[in-house]
């Protein structure tokens, strides 16, 4: 009973913060196509069609996690953060506060700061990494959305490790089947995507419209297949 109370819990608490940076994700890959198609290329070479990605494939698709720390960074899924209290008296940049005090960490802001993340509004995965030597690496003088996103301290997210493993499958696998693209008009041109969110704590995308594409029938059918 009580190992099915904490799967339950764990997986209601993460679910909706994971859909939140999935849906950011495809809202992203119908503004970023250019994006899309490095990312793939990326895919294509690593399994040559013959296979999807699986989690042993994280260090060998770099830009595929370079895509998940833009996600994370451009959309963050709590962009509030959640409230903190001090178990005792402390200073930050030369203001005191007492023990009890309520703190609230600006997610948005640290995602948006400008110092660190030039042109933070750009939806740019490759701010994170570099060519070195032919290869392509993430840079570790970028720091990784992951520390904060996920809050801090004790509250800090205790699924974030399941939560990430999730989203890079699901980033890496949509991406290897499947072209994301927004719809036409009468013209022929597209359809640009509502780029607003809605309130509350969890930020999610309004409705959109995007449209998925299966690269090829192969690959289509391996999805069926590990879907069985």
């Amino acid at each position: 009973m009580i190992a099915r109370s904490i799967t339950l819990n764990t997986l209601s608490a993460g679910a909706d913060t994971t859909a939140s940076t999935v849906d950011s994700f495809f809202l992203a890959m119908t503004l970023a196509r250019r994006v899309q198609k490095k990312a793939q290329e990326h895919i294509d070479a690593l399994t040559q069609g013959e296979r999807l990605p699986n989690m042993e494939d994280v260090e060998s698709l770099p830009y595929i996690q370079a895509i998940v720390r833009e996600t994370l960074r451009w959309r963050p899924a709590v962009p509030s953060g959640l409230t903190h209290s001090l178990t005792q008296d402390d200073e930050y940049d030369g203001m005191f506060m007492p023990a009890g005090t309520m703190v609230i960490a600006n997610i948005w802001n640290m995602s948006m700061d400008s110092a660190y993340y030039p042109q933070p509004s750009e939806y740019n995965p490759d701010r994170f990494i570099e060519n070195k030597d032919g290869q392509i690496r993430l840079k570790r003088e970028i720091q990784n959305p992951e520390d904060f996103v996920f809050g801090f301290g004790r509250r800090i997210c205790p699924g974030r490790h399941f939560a990430m493993k999730s989203i890079y499958i699901s980033v890496a696998t949509i991406l290897a089947v499947f072209d994301i693209s927004s719809p036409l008009d009468d013209a022929g041109d597209p359809i640009p995507p509502d780029t607003e969110y809605g309130g509350g704590l969890i930020g999610h995308p309004k409705p959109f419209q995007c449209i998925f594409t299966p690269r090829s029938e192969s690959l289509l059918n391996l999805l069926s297949q590990q879907s069985q």
